[in-house]
């Protein structure tokens, strides 16, 4: 149909302008009113994305003699008065002006033409008396989604404020923890960032389809619920072995061993379901399919395997900390001898604290009472969106991997190795693998028992392996003739 008729000719743009004169009676036209109608019909089609526009001083698309009405004969004036009956009003007072779009009606082209379209009535009523006084609506599909996405993105920050913030609250009270909910809300987002930029990248490259308007919202949405289930399945077997007594690196290192094959196999399981959307010929089941794929690998596999047990290694204690009775974890006998903070310090954070979310609070009422914040945020991030590319996912994946790898390595403890037990099991089997040479046998002075001697204390004992001499190097005398004359002495 697009091929046969064009992209906006199924599902046109209308304009209704409703006037308070008469436009076109049975036997009649209002010529000066036309004038003002075929003015608004051309500075449409004047817009950049309109193809063709109709009306009444356009009913074929060209226009048509209307000045000239009165010079016409009866039948000619019946004609021109049936060609504009489908663009008039059931009263008499109302027009409709279609505008045929040059883009598919639902791509972000239409919806940049169409804020045009409406944009334009402002400068129409400012320059036409009669347009001024009438009443200019703009409808269509391409409307109706681009009302759609504005008014989910204007809700958008609203839900994403609310659901963090239920969901920092809740898993608060269920971990007993304060900085374990804000690392799991900071781990998923970087995930959905991660597969937003992928998606991105792979359908404006390879497939040449804008982002669809919803999949942010869906992303964010179905993720947090998801990847709750995974940390908090991790998390509480972490605990568990805390609370049982076991150092915070060995009880993430137990619960990484025992869980972690489990939660990537839910996660690879997961991800397939997701993934068959991606089958579909529709294009946004196709976006929302490799988002959620990619998105469920990234946090089962990287994100809850590696990132977060080593971010939770190097918190240590902060894992668990929570004031009052929310604290789940029992405070060991360490962290008893560690001093209280000073009451002056706990007053300026308090302060601090409550000063950043007042301003907060003053800033979100701003954002939903004031029309030209919206505007602006919702510009910028449209172009932050448009502007991420393969550079920007490349810059981004190597500086996770590079801090994720920082994360890993941690810091070596003397006295015990610092690698995971599956990584000593392999660098076992991997030795017994490695050729055995024969270590040459080392030299041990013995103690000097006789009394005769200066220094009652022993010599001291080295044992080191002897180094291979040459021809042309010299043989350190032994040491056991040194032993032999001591005794000759004696």
């Amino acid at each position: 149909m697009v091929r046969g008729f064009g992209p906006g000719t199924i599902t046109p743009t209308y304009t209704i302008v409703q006037t308070p004169v008469l436009l076109v009676t049975d036997n009649w036209i209002n010529v000066t009113a036309l004038r003002s109608l075929s003015y608004a019909e051309n500075s449409t089609l004047s817009i950049l994305g309109v193809s063709k526009v109709y009306g009444l001083t356009h009913p074929s698309g060209d226009a048509i003699p209307y000045s000239s009405f009165g010079q016409l004969n009866t039948a000619q004036q019946q004609a021109m008065i049936r060609s504009m009956k489908p663009f008039l009003g059931s009263d008499g007072k109302s027009a409709m002006v279609w505008a045929n779009l040059s883009n598919e009606p639902y791509t972000d082209q239409a919806i940049s033409t169409l804020t045009k379209i409406r944009q334009n009535i402002n400068s129409l009523q400012s320059n036409d008396r009669l347009l001024a006084t009438s009443s200019m609506l703009v409808g269509g599909e391409t409307a109706s989604v681009a009302d759609l996405a504005n008014s989910s993105a204007a809700d958008y920050f609203n839900m994403t404020a609310l659901v963090l913030v239920g969901v920092f609250v809740v898993l608060m009270i269920a971990l007993g923890s304060i900085f374990t909910p804000l690392r799991l809300i900071f781990t998923i987002l970087l995930s959905i960032s991660w597969a937003m930029a992928a998606v991105i990248y792979i359908f404006h490259t390879y497939v040449g389809m804008e982002l669809i308007w919803i999949l942010p919202i869906m992303l964010l949405v179905i993720m947090l619920g998801l990847g709750l289930d995974y940390d908090i399945f991790l998390v509480t077997r972490i605990r568990e072995y805390v609370v049982g007594g076991a150092k915070d690196d060995e009880a993430i290192e137990t619960a990484v061993e025992r869980t972690g094959g489990i939660i990537t196999a839910t996660g690879l399981v997961t991800a397939g379901a997701f993934g068959t959307m991606m089958l579909s010929q529709i294009p946004m089941l196709q976006q929302l399919g490799l988002a959620f794929f990619i998105v469920v690998i990234l946090d089962a596999t990287l994100t809850r395997v590696y990132l977060v047990p080593s971010i939770m290694r190097h918190m240590k204690r902060l894992n668990w900390w929570a004031p009052g009775r929310i604290r789940r974890v029992p405070i060991t006998p360490q962290e008893k001898l560690i001093p209280p903070i000073p009451m002056r310090t706990k007053l300026t954070v308090t302060v601090e604290t409550f000063a950043i979310l007042g301003l907060g609070l003053i800033l979100y009422l701003d954002y939903i009472n004031n029309q030209y914040l919206q505007s602006f945020i919702n510009q910028t991030s449209s172009k932050l969106l448009a502007g991420i590319n393969v550079w920007t996912g490349v810059i981004l994946g190597v500086t996770s991997f590079l801090t994720t790898y920082i994360l890993l390595r941690g810091k070596p403890k003397s006295g015990r190795t610092d690698k995971p037990r599956l990584l000593r099991k392999m660098g076992q089997q991997l030795g017994k693998l490695r050729p055995r040479h024969p270590k040459a046998p080392g030299i041990t002075t013995i103690s000097n028992p006789s009394t005769s001697l200066s220094s009652p204390e022993p010599i001291t004992v080295i044992d080191a392996p002897l180094k291979p001499t040459t021809q042309n190097q010299e043989r350190a005398p032994p040491t056991t003739s040194n032993s032999s004359e001591e005794k000759k002495q004696a």
